[in-house]
């Protein structure tokens, strides 16, 4: 088989030299080039390659994220609250309803649903039925419904739960092809803001994340900054999986994330990779081929309950049995 041979367009050397320095000196020439020719400029490489944290959205800057965590705030400090997670049956769905489900349990009673192909694609009115006569058999329970990767096209399934008095937060990073919005508590959905904002082409489980930045922020929660990076390999295989642009704010997220996974400071997908027979380092390469068309399998084929439970496994010995399951669908 003929191998494949890459063409650089190369730069004025002079040009190069100077990036060099300017973006650290020490990368090397090509590196230089491949750099210059993505227009990245020195400075925000520098920030990518050794200090990539100043390059991750400030979760201010993203449409709606400050109003969906105040009212998850307000409702947290209700202590007769119970949140349910309303996720999509994708790689990006399953690590959304991952993080934020995870995350709230900390304060409340939180539940997930993760969908199969079948039920249709994001907020379903059967499930928000469901969900309201689970609500009459413990009226003095206050309901909030949390969409992730998912709920910005559902306005009947919007004006249904606030009909029934469950209040509906939505955070979701897909185009809306009307210009209103649904009428929910909140709306978090970096889509409906600036194009010229850096947010514009986060993920759903970045625009989870980042609302889950801004509720610790605002319950004053300085100590659970490693809790929140934790997340991270979560929002890097997130975010080359559903093939968002990898413009600077993104490759800062995946960088941060594959450096948690290869320095073995997260568990989940050490065990994965080890299960599998992917080797490390992780690359984004590997993400996008190895990992990624794997948990996409699950609900690919009718079984997205089998991505939750690997996430959700509480020990080793369970997280590589579902992981040899996973590996086992994705063969079929």
């Amino acid at each position: 088989m003929t191998k494949t041979k890459w063409k650089i367009r190369e730069p004025f050397l002079l040009d190069e030299m100077q990036y060099q320095e300017e973006a650290g000196g020490d990368i090397s020439p090509m590196l230089a080039r491949i750099l210059m020719n993505r227009n990245i400029k020195a400075k925000d490489a520098n920030f990518l390659l050794h200090d990539p944290l100043k390059k991750i959205v400030n979760p201010y800057n993203i449409y709606g994220a400050v109003e969906a965590a105040e009212q998850i705030v307000k409702a947290i400090h209700d202590d007769k609250t119970k949140f349910f997670i309303y996720a999509d049956y994708d790689v990006d769905g399953l690590m959304s309803g991952y993080i934020m489900t995870t995350y709230l349990k900390q304060f409340r009673d939180t539940q997930v649903h993760y969908p199969e192909r079948n039920e249709g694609y994001g907020l379903q009115l059967s499930w928000c039925k469901g969900l309201v006569m689970q609500q009459k058999q413990e009226p003095d329970m206050h309901y909030v419904v949390i969409t992730v990767d998912n709920g910005i096209m559902k306005d009947e399934e919007a004006a249904y739960l606030k009909e029934h008095h469950i209040d509906l937060i939505i955070t979701d990073h897909h185009e809306r092809t009307i210009s209103s919005e649904p009428d929910a508590l909140a709306v978090c959905n970096p889509k409906l803001g600036s194009k010229n904002n850096m947010a514009y082409d986060l993920c759903g489980a970045a625009v989870a994340w980042e609302v889950c930045i801004l509720i610790d922020d605002l319950l004053g929660n300085d100590e659970e900054a490693d809790r929140i990076a934790s997340y991270l390999p979560h929002v890097a295989i997130a975010t080359v999986t559903d093939v968002m642009p990898m413009n600077i704010a993104n490759a800062a997220l995946v960088n941060l994330g594959l450096s948690k996974i290869n320095q073995k400071q997260e568990d989940t997908f050490r065990i994965f990779m080890e299960s599998v027979g992917i080797l490390f380092p992780l690359t984004a390469e590997k993400i996008a081929w190895e990992i990624g068309p794997r948990l996409n399998a699950c609900g690919r084929m009718g079984n997205t309950q089998l991505g939750k439970d690997f996430l959700f496994a509480e020990n080793e010995e369970e997280k590589i049995e579902y992981a040899y399951a996973i590996d086992k669908i994705n063969a079929e």
